[in-house]
């Protein structure tokens, strides 16, 4: 097991959630779409603005003049929007421009997914506290046994994270260390993804509602 630099006392940490994705499989913008009248990319934004980070970045790409325009950003919550002119060429750029963005005392990062409206506030909370408990470099959700996200990172790791590529994101980042992962347990089963229209329809969405697609 790699040798860590020792974490704050009080770290400062920070989420990152990524919204930028150009969403070809489910045929428009689906960080719109809505699941129990939300839209996806404003549960990912409560999600981490209620979870107990210092700071959310969230990242804009395809579709961001309507994401934008939709979000309702709380006024209490230190909230930046930042914008991925490259998202086309995977989510290793929309990642790398989240992190540009983080302040200069942040400690760790939790990294969300837009696509995830299953993922909550009290998941994000438990990968925080998790963090604060073991100070490991990499906290993951795991949900009856099964990982998920979100997934944590300490600074030790970012310049790892700025150097990935691709739409592989932060995984071969976490495969790499894999021995270094601190587990956060949630006891239900893992959020999934929305990709397509059937996914959005079997966690209670519905493609035809008014404002699915802004």
């Amino acid at each position: 097991m790699q040798h860590w630099p020792a974490v704050d006392a009080a770290p400062s940490i920070a989420a990152i959630v990524l919204a930028a994705g150009s969403a070809t499989r489910f045929g428009g913008p689906k960080q719109l779409a809505l699941v129990d009248g939300t839209a996806l990319a404003q549960r990912a934004v409560d999600a981490a603005t209620k979870g107990g980070v210092a700071h959310t970045v969230v990242v804009l790409g395809a579709y961001a003049d309507q994401v934008e325009r939709m979000l309702a950003l709380p006024p209490e919550a230190n909230t930046s929007l930042v914008r991925n002119p490259d998202f086309a060429e995977g989510q290793s750029t929309s990642l790398r421009t989240g992190m540009l963005a983080l302040d200069d005392e942040t400690t760790a990062v939790v990294v969300l997914l837009a696509d995830q409206p299953g993922v909550t506030a009290a998941d994000v909370r438990t990968v925080v506290d998790t963090f604060a408990a073991t100070r490991a470099p990499i906290v993951r959700a795991v949900y009856r046994g099964r990982p998920g996200h979100p997934v944590l990172f300490a600074r030790a790791l970012f310049p790892e994270l700025l150097e990935c590529t691709g739409d592989e994101g932060a995984r071969e980042v976490v495969r790499r260390h894999a021995a270094d992962v601190a587990v956060a347990p949630i006891d239900r089963d893992p959020p999934g993804d929305v990709d397509t229209p059937d996914d959005l329809r079997a966690m209670g969405g519905d493609v035809s509602r008014p404002g699915t697609f802004g």
